[in-house]
């Protein structure tokens, strides 16, 4: 039923906002009809087409950060040049460039599902037509194009075109986001925005002031600006190389970790299954966006340490001796010192160092206590040693998972975060009782080792 309410919702956004499009495409064209700088039709239409090539271009080549299955975010150039072409063509003329540009765009982009996502196409065309059409009509009302650029009028008219570009951008899209997902984050319309907005810092800071460099060389000569477009080329080359550098680094250490999960059976993907319950834990914590993305990637290579360890001493059977525990306890460090040069990872090499403290203080490597123990660490300190209750090991016998559970009840407020510690029993409890987990093999062993036993 919910399901439903929220498709007739998405049905009815979608149609208020073809609506809003029709009618704003429909006073462009009456109202605004050939209002540019240059009024020569031809100069439009070529104009036009250069501005729709090149949004055609940097459509289809977004920037990817940090992609995985389930989420992905995407920066491209387009924003500077449908900022600019607001200002430089006419409304409707900028109207109907961008509604072709993306329709291509996005047949390109989604050729082989279109009979599945075409309202995906539908919505983004008439939003981001929408928003290029409001914004050019606010530049041709309020800027005055027989007066020098850098007049006060001028100035607060450009202004203005930005802030109206960003608000109607960002409210008719987030707007649709968080209905979305306003069941699962519980949280307000204002608070889902300004997340969003910080997540985009990098695209405000860059893409806004590339479009108003446009418009200004633009005022000047148009023939000129035409040159900026091997610059924007050139910085989606170098942001593009620097997002496939971090990736790489990632990968790599993703596979060293998975190198050192794999040499030993018992500890076979030890890693993922960490990784995975930090991301549940984190979403129960209601602990998102940037932190928990840093979390989790820490809890996936929170045992990288252990490739400065000795491998008979990793998978000795008996007791270990004092200078061999010696040893192991200083695989945290090692980590944490290993992925600390990773540009991506500023914050996650701590959470890597202390997920061996103990909420009472005797943990390693420094002997934390309570809060000042980071929350990353915390809870991979649950999520490594549930995993590691519940695996075999050379030294010892699996618990049951329901054995392992009373097990972090009994420590908690002692090895573990009490607060964090009923939260991913609670969490635990909830994914055993959950068929669709139970008796699915592959979800299962997203979260447990495949011979685990719930009791």
């Amino acid at each position: 039923m919910k399901h439903d309410t929220k498709e007739k919702w998405v049905d009815r956004y979608l149609t208020f906002i073809t609506i809003f499009f029709i009618i704003i495409l429909v006073i462009s064209l009456f109202f605004f009809k050939g209002a540019t700088k240059n009024t020569e039709s031809f100069q439009v239409i070529v104009y036009s087409i250069i501005f729709g090539v090149s949004i055609i271009i940097a459509d289809m080549s977004p920037i990817v950060y940090f992609p995985d299955k389930k989420n992905q975010a995407e920066i491209t150039i387009s924003l500077a040049l449908t900022l600019a072409m607001a200002f430089i063509l006419p409304p409707f003329y900028s109207i109907v460039t961008r509604a072709i540009a993306n329709i291509i765009a996005e047949i390109k982009k989604r050729k082989d599902n279109l009979s599945d996502e075409w309202y995906k196409i539908l919505f983004n065309t008439t939003y981001l037509s929408l928003v290029v059409g409001i914004t050019s009509i606010t530049f041709h009302l309020i800027y005055t194009y027989n007066s020098p650029f850098l007049t006060a009028k001028n100035l607060i008219a450009l202004v203005t075109g930005g802030i109206v570009y960003f608000l109607i951008e960002t409210i008719t899209l987030f707007t649709l986001l968080w209905h979305l997902n306003k069941e699962k984050n519980k949280e307000t319309f204002f608070k889902f925005w300004i997340k969003n907005i910080k997540a985009a810092g990098l695209e405000l800071l860059t893409l806004f002031p590339l479009g108003y460099l446009l418009i200004y060389i633009y005022t000047k000569d148009f023939l000129v600006s035409i040159l900026l477009i091997p610059l924007l080329v050139a910085i989606y080359l170098a942001s593009q190389e620097k997002v496939d550098i971090i990736k790489q680094t990632e990968d790599t250490l993703y596979a060293l970790a998975k190198l050192e999960d794999n040499k030993f059976p018992d500890t076979m993907a030890h890693s993922v299954r960490v990784g995975n319950l930090t991301e549940l834990l984190c979403k129960k914590l209601k602990i998102t966006g940037k932190e928990k993305e840093i979390i989790v990637k820490a809890a996936k290579l929170h045992d990288i340490g252990k490739v400065s360890i000795p491998d008979a001493i990793i998978n000795k059977r008996g007791k270990l001796s004092e200078e061999e525990f010696a040893k192991i306890k200083e695989h945290p460090v090692s980590g944490a010192n290993l992925v600390s040069h990773l540009v991506s990872f500023k914050e996650g090499d701590k959470y890597i160092q202390y997920h061996h403290e103990r909420w009472d203080g005797k943990g390693y490597p420094e002997g934390k206590k309570g809060e000042d123990i980071p929350i990353g660490s915390r809870i991979i300190c649950i999520t490594d040693s549930f995993d590691a209750m519940i695996s075999n090991r050379p030294y010892k016998k699996a618990k049951t998972i329901k054995e392992s559970l009373k097990e972090i009840k009994k420590e908690a407020g002692h090895q573990f975060d009490p607060v964090i510690a009923d939260v991913f029993i609670k969490t635990i409890e909830e994914l055993i009782k959950n068929p669709e987990i139970v008796n699915n093999k592959e979800e299962f062993e997203k979260y447990f080792p495949k011979d685990a036993k719930i009791e």
